[in-house]
């Protein structure tokens, strides 16, 4: 049975990259994580939904604010397909960590710079 509930959606993907932690360990010392899970979370939502939800990535237009991931839901077999999609949610995606860099010291605090982004994303909404 395919799950649509976001909740469930969520953590169904959290136990997934329970199991790929130490690939997962190396993108967050490079600072490329929060790419990664969009992708990969946009990615999942398709699969275990059986392919009728269709999670598009950066909807918005050039200049404006983004949506990191749009659940589209509906019959995209055909042409018409925009006339029988309806966005089911919209998810923003933050990743919340201290950022630790190699070398003693360099441990930086980024979590309040998230949620202050993510404060003036949602005043745009």
């Amino acid at each position: 049975m395919a799950r649509k509930g976001i909740i469930g959606l969520y953590y169904d993907f959290r136990h997934q990259l329970y199991a790929q932690r130490k690939k997962i360990a190396v993108l967050q010392c490079l600072g490329k994580l929060e790419e990664y899970l969009t992708k990969e979370f946009a990615n999942f939502i398709y699969v275990k939904s059986d392919m009728s939800i269709l999670p598009l990535t950066n909807l918005g237009r050039k200049g404006e604010q983004k949506i990191d991931i749009s659940l589209l839901e509906g019959d995209f077999s055909n042409e018409v397909c925009k006339d029988n999609a309806r966005i089911r949610a919209f998810v923003e995606v933050k990743y919340l960590r201290n950022l630790h860099r190699v070398g003693p010291g360099s441990a930086e605090d980024e979590i309040r710079a998230t949620l202050r982004h993510l404060h003036r994303q949602l005043r745009q909404l």
